[in-house]
């Protein structure tokens, strides 16, 4: 990866999580060794504006700060939505959108 990479980072334990951009180099490669889930992207711009887009579509900030508070509807609705983020930088599409189609979301 070129050095104007970033990362889109996904963390996720016992139902409480986050996800973030680093930059390539630094912090993605330390989340990595935690287990987190990591796709490169070819620009910070990039991975911010698809960040953006799966924030507004699944509510992933307000869901990972009530997830993190115990919230126990959080919790669940955290796990429901990582999955999904997941499908879609795994570019899994149909299946992202069968899972909210299965939820009601759609």
């Amino acid at each position: 990866p070129k050095p104007e990479s970033a990362r889109i980072v996904l963390t996720s334990k016992n139902g409480v999580g986050q996800i973030f951009v680093a930059k390539f180099q630094d912090e993605a490669q330390s989340a990595a060794s935690r287990g987190a889930r990591v796709w490169t992207l070819p620009t910070r711009e990039a991975a911010t504006r698809m960040m953006g887009v799966l924030e507004r579509a699944l509510d992933l900030r307000g869901v990972s700060f009530r997830s993190r508070f115990g919230e126990t509807a959080a919790v669940a609705r955290w796990q429901f939505v990582s999955e999904v983020a997941s499908l879609v930088l795994d570019a899994k599409y149909e299946e992202a959108i069968a899972m909210l189609e299965g939820q009601g979301d759609i």
